[in-house]
């Protein structure tokens, strides 16, 4: 089971002042994470929702941005909740191509968005899919049966 499908962190201050907050739309994932993160010494507020849904305030405001998205290719788009957690749809970008759109207005200035992705969900068009981001491969490796990448975004330089 995943922990977590989307994460962010805003970071106050140097001094260290962090706010995570976690979002899924599953209540067993959220459950997880928090007990993840106790068991880590982190506390992380976590929100049901569907991706950053209800959290406009944050627009702006996330210096890091996570999301390990449902990315495997399906026939077909989930049914139920449990094909929700792995389940990405016929390209495996159901979700990634949902939110990726309302990236850009959640990062704050120097705001960086991380994506974990399958070799099959067409990395190069996922590095040019935000326009007024630049994408990069952050880091590739195999797990098993699947060719895994990080891609990171950061905002174009003006």
């Amino acid at each position: 089971m995943k922990t977590d499908t989307f994460q962010t962190c805003e970071c106050q201050a140097l001094g260290g002042n962090v706010t995570s907050l976690a979002t899924d739309y599953n209540p067993d994932a959220l459950e997880c994470t928090v007990e993840t993160g106790r068991l880590n010494g982190v506390k992380i507020e976590v929100v049901r929702t569907d991706l950053d849904n209800g959290l406009s305030h944050l627009e702006n405001k996330v210096d890091i941005l996570l999301f390990n998205p449902p990315y495997v290719p399906t026939e077909e788009d989930p049914k139920n909740d449990l094909e929700r957690c792995w389940a990405g749809g016929p390209n495996g970008r159901g979700a990634v191509d949902r939110f990726l759109p309302r990236v850009s207005k959640l990062l704050s200035e120097k705001g960086v968005f991380y994506l974990v992705a399958l070799h099959s969900n067409n990395i190069p068009a996922l590095l040019n899919a935000c326009p007024d981001l630049v994408g990069s491969v952050a880091m590739e490796r195999r797990c098993g049966i699947e060719h895994l990448y990080i891609l990171k975004y950061t905002r174009k330089q003006i």
